[in-house]
């Protein structure tokens, strides 16, 4: 995993940026190494939290990720967000002394169901661009609460991320 994804594109890059002539730029030409774009994207979010401290963001920019060999020119970006229900805590003999932070968890994961097949309908700009799926995609990704089948769950967290359209704003969405 990952050797067609960012490793080979990183092989690939630092092997052409050490053949380089520097007198033959035009411009400047910066090689940017982020880490854990799958889980986290811990090294783009650092980047972008430093990023006053840097020259100013390139004119073009060249992604690594596996395209098949093809060059394309857009990518959808992501958002990624987390819910957090909680309720209280109790032994599931005496329910009257808790609240299950599960079920409303499971309202809101029947509410983003909804919506993803509400988005899925709609056609917004760039969408051509992406023929397979020409909107931004919702997916609810992870669910997790509880410890114990006996005891009622003091919280539920539900991780979400979606994929947005070239040009669609992080902050609407």
């Amino acid at each position: 995993r990952g050797m067609a994804d960012m490793k080979g594109f990183l092989a690939l890059a630092i092997n052409r940026l050490a053949r380089l002539d520097p007198g033959r730029l035009r411009r400047p030409l910066a090689l940017l190494l982020t880490y854990d774009e799958e889980t986290g994207t811990l090294g783009a979010r650092r980047f972008a939290e430093r990023s006053d401290e840097a020259p100013a963001l390139p004119r073009d920019v060249i992604i690594g990720e596996p395209t098949s060999l093809r060059v394309v020119r857009l990518h959808k970006g992501m958002i990624r967000l987390q819910l957090g229900f909680r309720g209280r805590a109790a032994h599931s003999g005496y329910p009257h002394l808790g609240r299950n932070a599960i079920e409303p968890a499971a309202c809101a994961i029947d509410a983003l169901a909804r919506l993803r097949v509400e988005m899925e309908a709609e056609r917004p700009p760039h969408g051509e661009h992406f023929p397979d799926v020409p909107y931004a995609a919702l997916n609810v990704g992870l669910v997790s609460g509880g410890s114990a089948v006996n005891v009622i769950p003091d919280r539920c967290t539900v991780q979400i991320g979606i994929r947005l359209l070239p040009e669609m704003n992080a902050e609407e969405m």
